[in-house]
């Protein structure tokens, strides 16, 4: 399901909203680096889109005809989502019983791998950040119009600054699985 907000607050609400229907927790899986820059300013260099088709996760921007830059993007997953450290966890594994080899201290030492709690829950959130520009507005979808609007943006890009909005469009993927959810949380009474 793909959303629209207007603010930071409405995607923040609209996270632990969801975190309180499914009694579990987003964590950052990626954040682009200017998704969070205050001082972020568009430039004629910044290629503008009147639409998107999403792709790899990200969410789809339908044609409104008001142009668009993206700023940047975040992804949030279930913090019982797929393992991320494996690898750092098997290099201390095999570091852990090289030293042992050299030291020959076999005695009371285990080799045992903890378990882990991830279960590769497959719920993420993605966030668009993008810069719309409103006053470059056209009207039909045709390659003519969407060019010549680019351009009288860009152009104005260069002069002086021009006022933008900024939206974030969020795609969910909210379907937990792997773990214990809201309905084996409740407490029934007894009767």
């Amino acid at each position: 399901m793909t959303r629209q907000l207007e603010g930071s607050a409405d995607v923040d609400a609209l996270v632990k909203r969801l975190e309180e229907e499914s009694l579990t927790r987003f964590v950052t899986f990626s954040v682009d680096r200017h998704y969070n820059d205050k001082d972020w300013q568009p430039l004629p260099v910044n290629r503008v889109h009147w639409q998107w088709a999403g792709g790899s996760g990200m969410p789809s921007i339908k044609f409104t005809g008001i142009p668009f830059m993206f700023v940047g993007s975040k992804r949030l997953v279930c913090h019982q989502g797929k393992d991320l450290a494996v690898a750092q966890k098997r290099k201390y594994f095999e570091e852990k019983a090289r030293k042992m080899l050299e030291d020959q201290s076999f005695g009371s030492q285990k080799s045992r791998r903890p378990s882990t709690k991830k279960v590769g829950c497959p719920a993420a959130i993605s966030i668009s950040k993008t810069a719309a520009f409103p006053k470059f507005k056209v009207v039909d979808s045709a390659e003519r119009s969407k060019k010549a609007a680019s351009k009288m943006l860009r152009m104005a890009l260069e002069r002086d600054p021009v006022v933008w909005e900024t939206h974030y469009v969020v795609l969910l993927t909210n379907e937990h699985a792997g773990h214990a959810g809201k309905m084996s949380q409740q407490i029934t009474p007894d009767t």
